[in-house]
């Protein structure tokens, strides 16, 4: 017993037993030469500068030998070093597995393709040198942190993996036995475990299954590496059209399920080409078919070949396990693998605000828009006056806009009719007028159009001391990107300085909704005032409050960076976002700034730091420059910013530097966890590079800590339960449900968890806590469609910092605390989040993994929407 509050996580450190062992063929040196001739012979026959698709030799010895295989390392420009599998290969096999995917690969036609075939890359693959290697022995350490070779971090959960599938579970009242599939996870297969679910009663059934992801990662200040454990709901499709991933089960039970990726949209969907490779090669390894024509087909109950729905696709069965299912894997999952799980404790005397909340009442920020009040949030924003540009096409639009701006700004005769394009003074410091522009919001291709009906919005332009924000209607549909009118007039506006905020057309049943009830009309007033860069001075005592708080004036800056790859991910010349954000303290208030690397293209404003929304308005209107992470320039330029943020932060106060650890860790080596404990030199340099952002000696202006956050990633371990010392209970502690609170983790000295609770699972809905006291095996068909929250974690680590780690740590956390324009919890530090907000909203913006892809966990985390 501590006293202290333990979070369970679910995450176990890998001991050298669960290491396991690998068997690594180290292939010659000379297979460099031979792999460039047939990857040449490769491009030439199909027309693309691409890669070998070795994934495909990989999985054809998985089928056939039942071992985990992989081919390391996965590079798009080398040829493989080593080929690494869980048990022995036979020399023989791997020979001829090379040879028929070599044919395989320069399109020989199946039945041409023959043992027989000479291949100097097969040879050499049977004459690599073999070693039994402990994966722990892979296992190095710079100071207390662990690091190993990349193919370590794959190969070490297959033993984790098949210790699991090894035991069935005891859950829900029922066994569950797990099976592993080639890419070291683990799936329920058996029919009678599935879940499953219909649209209405007595109809076609649909199935889902439990999926365990399993990562091998380090963790800031545990010197082993940890097996996080993911758990999710796996929903089966119907049809191959659209899935993007399946399973195929091999003849043999005891074999892993083959992972194979799909392609093909509309009604077309097949097996992409290194999985068909695959199958062929392994179909001739072992003389039988892995694939019959009638294992496409999907409908009713799932057999041999199961296919993942697209995310987008509506489903009779919820997303996500529910906290039950957690609390009972972790059990499990500690008994079977001998090992006692990740754990963090809680930070004593550390509490959140909750009088500093912010307050809604019918979708109203009562605070922010307080009449007395809102003229200081204002001025402190940098500017004197708002003006509010409604630009609509229908008439019931502007109805709505009405109603919702009368019920924000507590004006009721605004619902009774406002005069077109006349400014109406609403308070001393808020105008607004409407103007009816449907040439302008207009979707397709229409460019002049778009620059003719702008030029004749009266009261765009707006004497110095006035920031325009523009309130857009949009009626886009979603179905030809090429047509949305919303770039186009986002970017038009911003080079007027003026900056967009859209809201859809409402269907006709949501016509008349009353503002209270107006959600999305809600949200997009929020979203205009923090683009506007408004912040209550609520935020100073969110941060000041209790023994822990922060009194002093710190200005918090926010770093994200996003790659983009390109129009639609695959096309074009890539592009690189980067913003940084500065919440600087003045009294009470806070006034936001962000960088503008490049002036305005039509107000010449400079380089430099301004103002939120006048920066954001030079960052619109430009287009995203191009480059990669590994660009120089690029460090350069960041250093180059934060060396100008002196001349705005008090003397001997600095700042402190947040950024998002998901895109920015690579950048800088201090980042890194298995760099956490190297000493850079005097010029702030480790192994050459800039150790951290702003520490080169030369800006004379080091920020007073970086720090490291991280949030909805499936790498990192998932909050179960708490522990809670009690000297009635039996053990001395009871188990908590629950927890919104600050942990350190472990015995690490710089890294915190913080536990998050989604804003869904907080509700009042009848099914907003499905799943806590019992899985979907013994659940209703009704609660079995509704999504199953869990908690989520932000991990918070801090780095280079001049005092007491843990008071930045505080800052951080009450910093996603407490959001600016949403009244729940963000993913993000204010400032982090303000800066990717700028590149979100950005017209060019294409989604990429860096903000939210696959790797976001399927429940929503408790985060402000992504508008």
């Amino acid at each position: 017993m501590t006293g202290e509050k333990e979070l369970s996580l679910l995450a176990y450190p890998l001991t050298e037993v669960l290491h396991g062992t690998a068997h690594v063929h180290r292939l010659p040196e000379n297979v460099a030469e031979v792999w460039e001739r047939l990857r040449s012979r490769y491009r030439e026959r199909v027309h693309h500068n691409v890669n070998l698709p070795y994934s495909g030799l990989a999985t054809a010895l998985h089928a056939y030998s039942g071992a985990c295989v992989n081919l390391f390392p996965t590079s798009k420009q080398h040829a493989p070093q080593r080929l690494v599998s869980s048990k022995p290969l036979d020399r023989r096999d791997v020979h001829d597995a090379v040879v028929l995917w070599e044919q395989a690969v320069l399109g020989v036609p199946d039945e041409e393709i023959t043992f027989g075939y000479p291949s100097e890359l097969a040879e050499l693959f049977a004459d690599s040198t073999v070693e039994q290697v402990s994966l722990a022995s892979q296992v190095h350490h710079v100071g207390d942190q662990p690091d190993a070779p990349n193919w370590v971090y794959d190969a070490a959960t297959w033993e984790v993996a098949r210790r699991l599938a090894g035991t069935s579970w005891r859950i829900d009242g029922r066994e569950v036995s797990l099976r592993t599939d080639t890419d070291g996870n683990l799936l329920v297969w058996a029919q009678d475990a599935l879940w499953s679910g219909a649209w209405r009663q007595g109809g076609e059934l649909r199935y889902a299954a439990l999926r365990i992801r399993l990562l091998m990662k380090t963790l800031p200040g545990v010197r082993t590496p940890v097996v996080v454990l993911d758990p999710s709901v796996a929903r089966l499709s119907q049809w191959l059209a659209g899935t993007r991933n399946a399973w195929l089960a091999p003849r043999r039970d005891e074999d892993p399920l083959l992972c194979l990726a799909m392609e093909g949209r509309g009604r077309l969907g097949r097996i992409e080409t290194t999985s068909r490779i695959a199958l062929s090669v392994a179909h001739r390894l072992r003389g039988e078919n892995l694939l019959e024509p009638g294992d496409l087909e999907l409908a009713g109950v799932p057999q041999r070949l199961r296919a993942l729905v697209p995310k987008s696709v509506r489903f009779p069965i919820g997303r996500g396990v529910g906290m039950y299912t957690l609390r009972e894997l972790i059990r499990h999952a500690g008994d079977v693998l001998g090992v006692a799980n990740v754990t963090a404790r809680e930070v004593k005397g550390h509490q959140f605000s909750i009088q500093t909340k912010r307050t809604v009442e019918a979708g109203r920020d009562v605070n922010l828009l307080d009449e007395s009040g809102l003229p200081a949030i204002i001025k402190a924003s940098g500017t004197e006056r708002l003006r509010v540009l409604v630009l609509y096409t229908t008439q019931r639009t502007r109805a709505r806009v009405q109603r919702l701006l009368a019920h924000h700004l507590h004006r009721t005769d605004l619902t009774e009719g406002v005069p077109e394009d006349t400014l109406v003074q609403v308070w001393a410091h808020v105008e607004v007028v409407f103007h009816h522009v449907p040439e302008l919001l207009a979707h397709g291709r229409r460019y002049q159009e778009r620059v003719a009906a702008l030029n004749r919005v009266p009261h765009l332009v707006a004497p110095d001391g006035t920031r325009v924000l523009a309130l857009c209607e949009t009626e886009y549909d979603g179905r030809s990107p090429d047509g949305d009118a919303k770039p186009a007039v986002n970017r038009l506006l911003a080079e007027r300085s003026a900056l967009a905020q859209f809201l859809a057309t409402a269907p006709p049943a949501k016509e008349l909704e009353a503002p209270a009830k107006d959600h999305a009309g809600n949200n997009a007033v929020a979203d205009l005032l923090r683009v506007a860069g408004l912040v209550h001075p609520r935020m100073t005592s969110a941060l000041a409050s209790g023994r822990l708080g922060l009194q002093e004036p710190i200005t918090y800056v926010g770093l994200h960076v996003r790659a983009q790859r390109g129009e639609a991910w695959t096309k074009g010349a890539p592009k690189l976002s980067w913003s940084l954000v500065a919440m600087v303290p003045d009294g009470v208030h806070w006034r936001v700034l962000a960088y503008q690397p490049a002036p305005h293209p039509k107000s010449g404003k400079g380089i430099g730091w301004h103002d939120y929304a006048t920066a954001n308005t030079a960052y619109r209107a430009l287009p995203l420059p191009g480059g990669k992470r590994q660009d120089e320039d690029l460090l350069m330029a960041i250093d180059t910013a934060l060396g100008q943020l002196r001349a705005h932060v008090a003397t001997g106060v600095g700042y402190v530097l947040m950024v998002s650890g998901d895109s920015s860790r690579s950048l800088w080596p201090l980042l890194a966890n298995k760099n956490l404990d190297l000493e850079p030199n005097s010029a702030g340099r480790v192994d050459d590079r800039p150790a951290l952002p702003g520490w080169d000696p030369a800006l004379g202006h080091r920020p007073r800590a970086v720090v490291r956050v991280t949030s909805g990633t499936r790498d990192l371990p998932r909050p179960v339960e708490v522990r809670i010392p009690d000297a009635a209970a039996d053990n001395s502690w009871r188990v908590g449900k629950t927890t919104r609170s600050l942990y350190q983790l472990g015995s690490s000295a710089n890294t915190w968890i913080l536990a998050n609770i989604p804003r869904q699972f907080a509700g009042n809905g009848r099914y907003s806590r499905a799943g806590l006291d019992a899985g979907r095996w013994s659940a209703d068909e009704e609660t079995g469609t509704h999504t199953w929250y869990a908690h989520t974690s932000t991990e918070i680590v801090v780095v280079g910092a001049d005092s007491d780690s843990q008071s930045y740590a505080v800052a951080a956390a009450r910093l996603c605390d407490h959001a600016v324009s949403w009244d729940g919890r963000t993913s993000y530090p204010v400032p982090v989040h303000l800066a990717a907000l700028m590149d979100r909203n950005h017209p060019e913006y294409r989604r990429t993994v860096d903000w939210d892809d696959e790797t976001e966990y399927e429940e929503t985390a408790e985060a402000a929407p992504r508008r």
